[in-house]
């Protein structure tokens, strides 16, 4: 059950990443809401799951929306990573620390996307890049996570998204 709520999660990011959020600009940027999700499901798990639904997730973003495949993949995959080892060593279980590990995820997935478009031999200004757009989508994900962490600590506390200890299936045999 638990994995059917994540691929609807996902299938929900993805519809909000490319239709709604496209539309609704905070500071001048649309916010990221599938890293909003990873950062509150590292916060919330602390385990590795975070970094696979952002993973799936931008799988299907470059299904749907690039012309290669890996393109968001490859820029979730590390934003994750950075959110969780961030989140690893952070010992509050805040809400304001999940707006803070989003906004991180921000930077570096799109720090990594600047290093793509700069080794496809693409022109353009870094420091402007940062303040126009990376900086502000940081603080709008940031803003947008401390509704998707309350809205996962929601989900989470049906018995379904528990992890179910591995020794009672062993003990029923």
């Amino acid at each position: 059950m638990k994995l059917l709520v994540m691929a609807i999660l996902i299938i929900i990011n993805v519809f909000l990443s490319g239709s709604v959020f496209t539309q609704i600009y905070l500071f001048g940027a649309a916010p990221d809401i599938l890293i909003c999700f990873a950062a509150s499901i590292i916060c919330i798990e602390k385990r590795v799951n975070g970094i696979i639904f952002a993973m799936i997730g931008g799988f299907v973003l470059d299904i749907i929306f690039a012309n290669v495949l890996g393109f968001y993949t490859l820029q979730y995959f590390i934003g994750s990573v950075a959110m969780y080892y961030v989140a690893s060593r952070s010992y509050t279980d805040s809400i304001f620390v999940t707006g803070i590990i989003a906004a991180i995820g921000v930077v570096a997935k799109e720090i990594v996307a600047c290093t793509i478009v700069f080794f496809m031999d693409q022109s353009f200004s870094f420091v402007f890049v940062l303040l126009r757009y990376i900086l502000p989508v940081a603080l709008t994900s940031g803003l947008l996570a401390l509704l998707t962490e309350l809205f996962m600590k929601w989900i989470y506390s049906f018995k379904f998204m528990t992890r179910r200890a591995t020794t009672e299936f062993l003990d029923n045999l």
